[in-house]
């Protein structure tokens, strides 16, 4: 199947080669359109993987005097007598297939199945119009050729044409009994010269938008689908002209003269020719378009790589003036204090009154271990974090123990059997939960006067897939938690939207004096 959207030099490649082998084992040259459009029908897909193709159909250009009696009846009633000339050519109708079962014969079409190429032609059909004066078959009246119709015209021996968009086009006919009830988007056609001076053109209409950017790739459909009908060009075009002596792979009939053969080999060599040169052009046009692309990519990477570095110079900033700040908005005035107290309790001392200066001491005690408490703090926040080497309940427990336990704290993680057997956390969850249990601890620590801290993870099994929970307790002063959440104050709204971001939930309990348990849940991996 080939992506009628995205057309590759692959997919050129696979369906040229197709195209080109549908001639082995025909007959005759209705025998092998029938086998070229059935191919292209039933092979052309959209990007999803749905048919694109509404209609294909094959046509050939013969004299009159070489039709068939029921064919040249139909030109007779097409033009309202018989043609003049019987050299006239006709636009004839080879093979067709669609969605609709009555287009699965040309027996059975009942105007198009063949038109005289005059000037009645360039009203009814333009588009047979156009492509007939590019090959210089004279009609009776003088056509301007199209380029938006007929690309590239310097191609003379086959090309393609392409209608974008098909809706009221006046180069696609029946647009209320066909384009518009079978959805048809555009048209995209394929077309040669063959050495008789007859033309065939290859009709698809899609139920797709085709693009004219990357057109250019099907071009050489048209010359494999010629190479695929030379064998009969001048010898059994029609099922009923195939001769008894002809033989399939042997497609020589017994009209042909020596001179024939000669110029249909000839075209071969020719056609094969030129099949090799539009393949090593489009190879050329592709590779420059690929060359194009990863040139575009690795730019790309390039610039991402330098706001990466931007980012991260930006995050290193910031994390320094945050430090600076905590530094003087916590340690500094710390110790701003305890000089203070130390002032005070000399004054104190020298004026005899020790319980004062006891007092003061005290303070300066108590003002000295909340300032370790915050130096340690910022000491592991300067560490790198053993989360990404020893996993979520390891580097919990390396925080406890690098913090709270050297502060005088009574820290634990408990770990219930659950969590062991059931927890299935992805690498960004675990991430996640680690920093929300951080900034739960950062606020105990400043803030709650807690001299007991207690991490608990578990893992239910409901509702499926089951989740992680974890909850951080402390029996610290606790907060009014209506005034904390109307003042966004104590870093929740930072948790909520973590807890967000992993697709967890997150609840605080706390009240004055009653401490504070946050517990967060997250759902398992798939």
């Amino acid at each position: 199947m080939y992506d009628l959207t995205h057309f590759t030099l692959k997919d050129v490649t696979t369906c040229g080669a197709a195209l080109r082998q549908m001639a082995a084992g025909s007959a005759s040259m209705e025998e092998t359109a029938n086998r070229i459009v059935d191919y292209l029908y039933q092979n052309f897909d959209d990007e999803h993987g749905q048919q694109a193709a509404a209609l294909v159909r094959f046509f050939i250009t013969r004299p009159y005097a070489e039709l068939a009696p029921d064919l040249q009846a139909h030109v007779d009633g097409f033009l309202g007598r018989a043609p003049e000339d019987p050299a006239l050519k006709c636009q004839t109708m080879l093979a067709s297939i669609g969605d609709n079962p009555a287009w699965h014969s040309r027996h059975r079409s009942r105007y198009y199945k063949v038109h005289p190429l005059s000037a009645e032609i360039v009203d009814v059909n333009p588009m047979f119009g156009q492509v007939a004066q590019l090959f210089g078959i004279v009609l009776e009246q003088t056509v301007d050729r199209d380029p938006k119709l007929l690309i590239d015209l310097e191609h003379q021996t086959y090309n393609i044409l392409h209608v974008a968009d098909a809706v009221d086009n006046p180069y696609v006919p029946a647009q209320d009994d066909f384009v518009k009830p079978y959805g048809i988007k555009s048209v995209l056609g394929f077309y040669g010269l063959l050495p008789s001076g007859n033309l065939f053109t290859v009709l698809l209409f899609s139920k797709v938008p085709i693009l004219r950017d990357g057109l250019d790739t099907f071009r050489p459909l048209a010359l494999n689908i010629k190479m695929a009908v030379l064998p009969f060009d001048e010898g059994a075009i029609f099922a009923e002209d195939t001769s008894p002596t002809t033989t399939p792979h042997t497609t020589t009939p017994r009209t042909m003269t020596p001179r024939t053969v000669a110029t249909q080999y000839r075209s071969e060599a020719a056609g094969l020719t030129q099949l090799l040169s539009v393949h090593e052009r489009v190879v050329v046009e592709q590779s420059e378009r690929i060359a194009q692309v990863v040139a575009e990519l690795e730019a790309q990477i390039a610039e991402n790589e330098r706001l990466r570095k931007l980012a991260t110079e930006a995050a290193v900033a910031e994390e320094r003036t945050r430090l600076s700040r905590d530094l003087h908005d916590s340690v500094t005035q710390a110790l701003y204090s305890q000089t203070l107290y130390a002032e005070a309790a000399v004054r104190q001392l020298q004026s005899g009154r020790t319980e004062r200066a006891a007092d003061h001491l005290q303070q300066l005690k108590e003002t000295a271990l909340q300032a370790l408490r915050e130096m340690r703090l910022l000491i592991f926040e300067l560490r790198p974090a053993a989360l990404e080497e020893e996993g979520l309940v390891s580097a919990l427990r390396t925080r406890l123990e690098s913090v709270e336990s050297r502060t005088g704290i009574d820290a634990h993680v408990i770990v219930d059997e659950s969590f062991v057997q059931r927890a299935h956390l992805s690498a960004d969850a675990e991430t996640g939960l680690y920093w929300i249990v951080q900034e739960a601890l950062n606020n105990a620590l400043k803030y709650a006067a807690a001299d007991k801290i207690t991490i608990c993870l578990s893992a239910l099994a409901e509702p499926a897939p089951g989740c992680t929970t974890v909850t951080v307790t402390d029996n610290g002063g606790g907060f009014d938690l209506a005034a904390s959440e109307n003042k966004s104050t104590l870093g929740l709204r930072g948790m909520q939207e973590r807890a967000q971001q992993i697709g967890g939930a997150l609840t605080v309990h706390s009240a004055p004096g009653d401490g504070t348990t946050i517990r967060i849940e997250v759902p398992h991996a798939d």
